[in-house]
């Protein structure tokens, strides 16, 4: 039986590998919006503050990978 401990602190370690979890090819989603996110800092002067990646860049990186791994358009 898992300790309180174990899940709230996980020993240290990172939670979503405690049970020998595996990356899917939805990390490729996140990594597709990181690699945006720095070409839009890069490409565009921006005052200090937060920032999203513009809903149009979203929804590309979305249809790609839909179209990547279901074989669907994506539209």
């Amino acid at each position: 039986m898992a300790r309180i401990s174990d899940i709230a602190a996980a020993d240290g370690n990172a939670v979503n590998f405690l049970h020998g979890a595996s990356v899917g090819s939805f990390i490729l989603l996140v990594q597709a919006e990181i690699l945006a996110a720095l070409a839009v800092l890069a490409s565009t002067e921006n005052d200090p503050g937060m920032w999203e990646v513009p809903g149009e860049v979203r929804k590309s990186i979305a249809a790609t990978w839909l179209a990547y791994f279901h074989g669907g358009s994506g539209q």
